[in-house]
């Protein structure tokens, strides 16, 4: 009798275990979902307008074999709003699945958008808990329903593209740093620091599709927000000097030439830099920066020996470098974020000189740049040290 009872007690244990574990009942596929990839706000007469990128979940799975690499639609949709949230709102009534915001990995703002406050109008972005923190972020000139359908090379994911994955072209040409969407939130409300968004367009210059021209992304400028609003725009030729005052920086090139003729082409990475200051008689700061880079002869076009390769890059480099911190003054703007080294450095000269008429940068504020270049190899060729 006990032994039945016992029996009857773990059946019915076991039954009333089973009733409270949790199902897939509402389960969705993945087919029945809408993947935003990626999120654009632009502002226009009065009203904020955001566009979404959303892609099959085919197009978004490795593809294999050359048969599979075929174009796949790009969907796009817009929607308006008095902020940025009732857009999104607005967005949901013409949805016909559930939206699904996890996987968004690249933010585009307009050069209208950037002319407001930043902050105070992305508000609802950094509250939304299903928009991460990790998206790259980029300003644009561009239309950006246009930039959305760009096409990717080769019939591939167009999560392969520098909207979504700008890592890779980075690391083979170092010139412009890109940024998510955390460092953005943190810098835009640092001190002393000028943020400088990545700006996106597409080129139809470099690169054709059975002989028509097919548009591609690049990365050609950036532009410095300051107090969290656009400072202006700065295109990638005004500002080769960002390169050596980036750590990170992994590949970057410098021509050099022999009067008109081409002289050598070499290769640098991971470059080291130091800033310090000191005072002037009105209590102004003067700036010194140093920067120690290595690298290697990737093109030798004439006889030449080491050292004057090496003091040829240095006297380039340092150009490059005074030359970007002009372009910047001249539209008020600190490149190099110098005033950040001296509120993180001397705390109490910052409040000082805040207090009183603030940091007036100058040409002369920017007083001496050294670099030290060194070179360790020559590829297969040997040249005379």
């Amino acid at each position: 009798m006990r032994k039945m009872s016992r029996t009857c007690i773990s059946y019915l244990s076991t039954i009333l275990l089973l009733i409270l574990l949790t199902g897939c009942w509402d389960n969705k596929n993945i087919q029945d979902l809408n993947y935003v990839t990626a999120l654009g706000i632009d502002f226009k007469d009065g009203e904020f307008i955001i566009y979404t990128q959303s892609l099959d979940f085919t197009n978004i799975a490795k593809q294999e074999g050359a048969s599979n690499k075929v174009d796949k639609p790009i969907w796009t949709a817009q929607a308006k709003g008095k902020t940025i949230d009732r857009a999104i709102n607005h967005f949901f009534k013409s949805n016909q699945l559930r939206v699904v915001w996890d996987y968004v990995t690249g933010i585009v703002l307009s050069e209208r958008m950037l002319a407001k406050d930043l902050l105070a109008n992305i508000d609802s972005l950094l509250r939304y808990p299903e928009v991460r923190y990790t998206p790259w972020i980029f300003g644009s000139d561009k239309p950006i329903d246009s930039l959305f359908t760009t096409p990717s090379l080769f019939g591939l994911s167009p999560l392969l593209t520098i909207l979504h994955n700008p890592e890779e072209s980075f690391k083979q040409d170092s010139i412009i740093e890109p940024i998510r969407f955390q460092r953005f939130v943190y810098e835009i409300r640092e001190p002393g620091l000028t943020l400088l968004l990545p700006s996106l367009s597409s080129s139809q210059k470099e690169w054709t599709r059975n002989q028509k021209k097919s548009p591609q992304f690049q990365i050609d400028g950036v532009y410095a927000i300051k107090e969290g609003t656009n400072g202006g725009w700065f295109p990638s030729a005004k500002i080769a000097g960002l390169r050596w005052m980036t750590p990170d920086t992994v590949q970057t090139f410098v021509h050099l030439d022999r009067g008109d003729k081409p002289l050598a082409n070499l290769s640098f990475s991971k470059p080291k830099h130091q800033v310090k200051f000191t005072f002037d008689q009105s209590g102004q700061p003067r700036f010194s920066i140093s920067v120690k880079v290595r690298g290697s002869i990737d093109e030798l076009s004439e006889k030449a020996d080491m050292e004057e390769l090496r003091k040829r890059a240095e006297q380039k480099i340092k150009q490059e470098i005074r030359d970007t911190y002009q372009h910047g003054i001249k539209k008020g703007i600190d490149l190099y974020s110098l005033k950040n080294y001296l509120y993180k450095q001397d705390i109490q000269a910052w409040k000082r000189l805040s207090a009183n008429n603030g940091i007036n940068l100058t040409k002369a504020s920017l007083k001496t740049i050294q670099v030290h270049v060194k070179l360790n190899h020559s590829g297969m060729y040997r040249i005379k040290k």
